[in-house]
């Protein structure tokens, strides 16, 4: 797949999703990767959630182990409609994230997720 791959691109409704999910069966290097390839992973991850269907406690599993590497910088340098969106997908799956506030943002929020022992009921 190109490198030269945009949001843009993604958004087209004829995108081979298949192929981009396929290139993040490993996972991605968080300490090596660039802030785009970090958005791609996201809305790859995001979209993969939706087209599977998973809930609750699945979907809470495969999302911390998706995301086990990212620190609250990581999702820091997302751009606000992707973490916007994987929150939301995350929440109708049934996953309890927190809502942000003053004293708490949307990348404090995930890392919450991420880091949390028990599944929240």
């Amino acid at each position: 797949m190109s490198e030269a791959l945009t949001s843009t691109d993604m958004d087209d409704p004829n995108f081979k999703w298949s192929t981009e999910i396929a290139r993040w069966d490993y996972g991605i290097n968080t300490e090596k990767a660039t802030t785009e390839e970090l958005n791609r992973y996201c809305r790859t991850k995001t979209k993969d959630y939706q087209l599977r269907g998973h809930k609750d406690e699945c979907l809470w599993d495969i999302f911390q182990d998706d995301f086990k590497d990212f620190t609250k910088e990581h999702f820091s340098q997302l751009a606000r409609k992707n973490v916007w969106t994987l929150r939301d997908v995350l929440r109708c799956g049934g996953v309890y994230v927190a809502k942000n506030g003053k004293s708490k943002t949307y990348a404090q929020t995930l890392v919450e997720v991420v880091q949390r022992e028990d599944e929240h009921i």
